[in-house]
């Protein structure tokens, strides 16, 4: 509970943001008892890299990994590793074991199994569409299907966990690890903690999918679910009409009341299934549940078709937690309450990121940074997780984008890596410009 801060500290915010380097990733970890201070000069330090520091909520995470059985005082040693996913060094690593994806499995329950373009073949998991009267019917049809996806993808990562073992050991790394060399036993065989992860993405775009069907097919009753899939399969092409009653549904990202049960809906379709069927052969211990975006808001949105939540085909998906594309309306303060009303202790154990972009600005004006630190002290004194913050202006980066050679020193955070903004694709360049730059 107490501050560790000294001016090491200091120096090393100081030297990796003077870098203005993708790598190595730079965090620091907020508390109540933070040195404000020093709190403020990190924020201020977002002008010269453009997205670090990034910001770990301490207390959120160590409460979370004590929810999988990790003791306190081994909780509050966690690191990020890779992108966002947590661990512990020496006595945790990171290793997904399951997934689900909550687009495919609302897509499911709207088409009886089958897919928009018949591409699958899902049998006897739950009532064909027809028959789901009331939204409540249709969430559970989306529940079974995702309880179908938890058993299919844990079924696949035991055997891919099982080749590991057998073939993937790695005895220097091993070494490094709590208790290996005493059990001669390499750490694909099992560590201090074996929590291994469920994944998933587009959640925002999930939230805002049951919010469009509530509202549009079940409450309005404007539309039928059949409607929909016409409307989803034609890339909404001839149903314009009908996407914009969707778009025009509450979305996730503006602190709406009425989407907090949808939330904790998805939550709760996914967490009962996996904590009954997901457990580590070594050792029974129970999953944790991430949202790692990576690169997939972009790769992933090409190969995605239209949603129910009015996004067109091949558009990107949701970046991180805090919003789907174009849908930050009511200001930063709005965008950071949806995040708080996530339950990262009960629901999110393995992190999620949550994406927010500021006019610089905000960061360089003593009096807007004030501000700024004090919207941050409330998000994560409400339980926020994570942060990661841009600071660059659509003005920088379109120039950026004319002149890649007079700017090959911007560095973005994407969503779940961090690069510079000239070695983007054109495609994730335009997601991040797409970002809301609040001011």
């Amino acid at each position: 509970g107490n501050d560790l801060t000294n001016r090491l500290t200091w120096l090393f915010i100081e030297g990796a943001t003077n870098l203005s380097l993708p790598e190595p990733l730079v965090w620091i970890r907020w508390h109540r008892g933070i040195d404000q201070q020093f709190f403020d000069f990190c924020l201020s330090r977002l002008e010269h890299s453009s997205c670090f520091p990034m910001i770990w909520n301490a207390q959120a995470v160590s409460a979370g990994l004590r929810e999988l059985g990790v003791s306190a005082e081994d909780a509050i040693n966690f690191v990020a590793v890779g992108c966002n996913e947590l661990a512990i060094p020496g006595q945790m690593y990171y290793n997904p074991g399951a997934s689900v994806s909550y687009l495919q499995a609302i897509e499911a329950a709207l088409t009886g199994g089958k897919g928009y373009w018949q591409q699958w073949k899902r049998k006897d998991v739950a009532p064909p569409p027809e028959k789901l009267t009331t939204f409540d019917q249709f969430a559970s049809s989306v529940g079974a299907y995702m309880r179908r996806q938890i058993e299919d993808r844990y079924e696949y990562g035991m055997k891919v966990l099982e080749a590991q073992m057998r073939w993937g050991q790695t005895p220097l790394t091993s070494c490094f690890f709590d208790g290996c060399i005493e059990r001669a036993r390499d750490m694909t065989q099992g560590t201090k903690y074996n929590i291994l992860s469920c994944g998933g993405t587009s959640l925002a775009n999930a939230v805002d999918s049951f919010a469009a069907i509530r509202k549009v097919v079940y409450t309005d009753q404007e539309a039928t679910l059949g409607d929909i899939v016409k409307a989803c399969k034609a890339n909404f092409a001839g149903h314009e009409r009908l996407r914009a009653k969707l778009l025009a549904a509450p979305k996730h990202g503006n602190d709406e009341p009425s989407l907090s049960d949808l939330i904790r809906l998805l939550e709760r379709l996914r967490d009962e299934p996996m904590k009954e069927i997901c457990r580590d052969p070594r050792d029974g211990s129970p999953f944790g549940n991430c949202h790692v975006v990576r690169s997939g808001a972009v790769t992933g949105g090409l190969v995605t078709g239209a949603t129910p939540d009015g996004r067109l085909k091949g558009t990107p998906l949701a970046s991180s937690v805090s919003a789907a594309v174009g849908c930050e309306r009511s200001g930063p303060t709005a965008v950071l309450n949806s995040v708080c009303q996530l339950n990262a202790a009960r629901s999110w154990q393995c992190g999620y990121q949550a994406n927010i972009r500021f006019y610089s600005g905000v960061v360089t004006d003593p009096s807007q940074r004030e501000k700024l630190r004090a919207m941050l002290n409330a998000y994560f004194g409400q339980g926020g997780q994570e942060l990661q913050i841009n600071v660059v202006g659509t003005e920088i980066l379109r120039a950026a984008q004319k002149n890649p050679e007079q700017y090959r020193d911007v560095v973005v955070r994407v969503a779940g890596f961090s690069e510079f903004f000239v070695n983007l694709t054109p495609e994730m360049q335009e997601d991040v410009i797409a970002r809301a730059e609040h001011r």
